[in-house]
């Protein structure tokens, strides 16, 4: 994913593209985000997790659209409900 929100998927052969990009949305490609380094879960016991309290899996909520497709490229445009809760992480 870009700065600005867009994802690129790759084909290995060439797509037929000739068709109403309309047709390709949340019901046909399901996209969501993992969090980053289990941060959703908590240690209880040495190798035991469970979900940490007050973590909201819905701040990771994300819409698309595509605004591309031609021959082995497939771009969409990605919008998160709450872009600061998906990479709040610093390294």
């Amino acid at each position: 994913m870009d700065y600005f929100g867009q994802v690129k998927i790759l084909f290995s052969h060439e797509m037929e593209t000739s068709f109403d990009l309309g047709l390709i949305d949340q019901d046909v490609v399901e996209i969501y985000v993992e969090p980053a380094q289990d941060r959703h879960l908590e240690e209880v016991e040495e190798g035991d997790r469970r979900r940490l309290e007050g973590f909201d899996m819905n701040s990771l909520n994300l819409t698309w659209e595509v605004d591309k497709f031609e021959k082995k490229e497939l771009v969409l445009n990605v919008s998160f409900n709450d872009p600061v809760s998906v990479s709040p992480l610093s390294d």
